[in-house]
């Protein structure tokens, strides 16, 4: 009887074992499954920090292809400049054959108006010899007249143009200090 009693004993220790092993291996499976969904929400945080690494590579990427056309934006600007500077010297070196020109016909102009004075001279001499050969007879003298009044009409047309010489002098003047101002203008 003691023996069954120890026997039973022994059996009733064995299954408080065996229930003791189910819970630790119902513990162990439930903590098998905690760090299994430990590692699965790493491996969920891992493969989104990879998507972030590779959007973040693709931005760097973007940005060093902005960074790249901005470069080249600024190397053609760098360029430009001395092409600018370039047309505005040859635009200054055109103002300034530009106003020779203007001075060379100036300086015709002025020239025209001389051999103009000097005709209207000629002209006004011509005609107080004129006058003079008048008292020569009733005949000579109207033909004097007659040249007289040519004479007359030759000084006025001389003057009209020794007038329209000297308004075309001012336009040149004029034309030429304009031209003065724009190549100062430019020069700047």
């Amino acid at each position: 009887m003691t023996r069954k009693r120890a026997n039973l004993a022994e059996g009733l220790r064995e299954s408080a074992r065996k229930r003791a092993n189910l819970a630790e291996g119902l513990r162990e499976s439930t903590r098998k499954r905690a760090n299994l969904g430990e590692d699965s929400r790493e491996s969920t945080r891992k493969r989104a920090n990879l998507g972030e690494g590779l959007r973040a590579s693709t931005r760097k990427r973007a940005n060093l292809g902005e960074d790249l056309r901005a470069s080249t934006r600024k190397r053609a600007n760098l360029a430009e400049g001395p092409r600018e500077s370039a047309r505005k010297r040859a635009n200054l070196a055109e103002g300034l054959r530009e106003s020779a020109r203007k001075r060379a016909n100036l300086g015709e102009d002025s020239r025209e108006s001389t051999r103009k004075r000097a005709n209207l001279g000629e002209g006004l001499r011509a005609s107080a010899r004129k006058r003079a050969n008048l008292a020569e007879g009733p005949r000579e003298s109207a033909r004097k007249r007659a040249n007289l009044a040519e004479g007359s009409r030759e000084s006025a047309r001389i003057r009209a143009n020794l007038v329209e010489g000297l308004r075309s002098s001012a336009r040149i003047n004029a034309n030429l200090a304009d031209t003065s101002r724009q190549s100062a203008i430019n020069l700047k």
